[in-house]
């Protein structure tokens, strides 16, 4: 303990405020894809300090119904929360390509392949989604949100994701930071970002902002990355600064089940919880009584820790939970390590096969460094674990 504590914490307020005084503004944008858990982290990110901060939510079009449906949905929980302003973007309609709605001529015979039926079938023909994903995250995506008004905002009157991210990019000043929470199915709105970015006459400035002043934060479901491989290994082989959360950090530590549950549900039924907070619970209870005895082993405020770590680091030591790396990738195969890697298996949960990141830890931090989030957090260190102390800082914030 020091010695005089009361100048300890006056001397440490005066270097927060110094920090504040030369830091820049803070841009944040969230990549959702329709879940519950999409908008569980959009509900935090809009409670804390950064609610302000909130520039964008992408959507990727990869499945132009079940896209358009989570656009909308997306506005009207932007309303519910008191953030109207926020730009709500598509990506690219690329379920309307020939992937999804192909077909070859025999002769006089036409064979028509269609949208594969479910998971197995996209595999084998080397596509990301399949009828059974799209009427399943379509499903949770029409459910939302039960309460709220017709928005003002649409699809249609907002520009390209990939462009208002561009505009982002472009208006940042050199002490402002961009933060992208990717919580969505995939990265294919990141990977469409970097080649719209290698494709322009500034490609060099915004390439040296990527670098230097964006953090991208990738929630791993288990399978994120094999998604859309392509944009993840386009990501991971770009030069941001990508730190993924796995499973093996978040599940465990943040399962919405017993006395969490409660206290979770207790925050949100006050008759003073936000409108999008309220609604959230409502969604969470839906979801609960789809999914039965599931729900205790799959159900996680992991999205929510994520955006935390990200957001209020001197709040929750996360840093001592992460694996700094010198180098990541990604690939469909079982690996073979060399000397030094290690590797990361997602297993897929049954949406795509089964994928691997590789890394190579690295012993101090650089400016390429990057981050995988690994080590449970439920695990104590120090005689604390970061499960407890996320746990008491997020109910608080949400106002339990």
């Amino acid at each position: 303990m020091p010695r005089y504590p009361a100048l300890t914490l006056f001397l440490s307020l005066v270097v927060v405020l110094s920090l504040s005084l030369v830091t820049g503004a803070t841009y944040i944008v969230a990549d959702v894809d329709g879940s519950v858990e999409g908008y569980e982290a959009l509900t935090t990110i809009a409670a804390s300090s950064y609610g302000s901060s909130l520039q964008l939510v992408t959507v990727s079009g990869a499945t132009w119904g079940y896209a358009a449906t989570v656009v909308r949905n997306a506005c009207r929980f932007l309303q519910a929360a008191g953030r109207p302003s926020v730009t709500v973007s598509l990506g690219p309609y690329t379920s309307t390509g020939d992937q999804y709605a192909s077909s070859t001529y025999h002769g006089e015979c036409q064979d028509s392949q269609g949208f594969p039926a479910n998971p197995a079938e996209a595999s084998q023909r080397g596509m990301a989604f399949s009828k059974a994903d799209v009427s399943n995250a379509f499903g949770k995506a029409v459910s939302l949100p039960l309460r709220t008004s017709t928005p003002t905002c649409t699809f249609a009157a907002a520009p390209e994701a990939k462009t208002s991210l561009l505009s982002i990019l472009r208006l940042m000043g050199s002490s402002d930071r961009l933060v992208f929470f990717q919580l969505g199915t995939s990265s294919t709105t990141l990977s469409q970002l970097l080649t719209a970015v290698s494709a322009g006459t500034d490609a060099a400035a915004l390439s040296a902002k990527l670098q230097k002043q964006t953090d991208v934060h990738v929630l791993e479901t288990g399978y994120a990355g094999a998604a859309d491989t392509a944009a993840m290994q386009a990501v991971l082989a770009s030069v941001l600064n990508v730190s993924v959360y796995a499973p093996a950090f978040y599940l465990s530590a943040t399962l919405l089940t017993g006395t969490r549950w409660s206290a979770f549900e207790t925050a949100a039924s006050r008759a003073a919880a936000s409108t999008n907070l309220q609604w959230l619970l409502t969604a969470y209870q839906a979801k609960k009584s789809a999914m039965g005895s599931t729900f205790a082993t799959k159900a996680s405020a992991g999205a929510s820790l994520m955006v935390l770590c990200a957001l209020v680091p001197a709040t929750l030591p996360c840093y001592l939970y992460r694996t700094t790396t010198s180098s990541i990738g990604f690939q469909l195969n079982t690996p073979v390590l060399a000397t030094g890697y290690a590797s990361l298996a997602m297993s897929g949960e049954n949406v795509t096969v089964k994928s691997y990141y590789v890394y190579r830890s690295a012993t101090a931090e650089s400016s390429a460094s990057r981050y995988v989030y690994v080590t449970s957090a439920s695990t104590a260190v120090s005689g604390a674990s970061l499960a407890d102390s996320f746990w008491s800082a997020w109910l608080a914030l949400l106002g339990a």
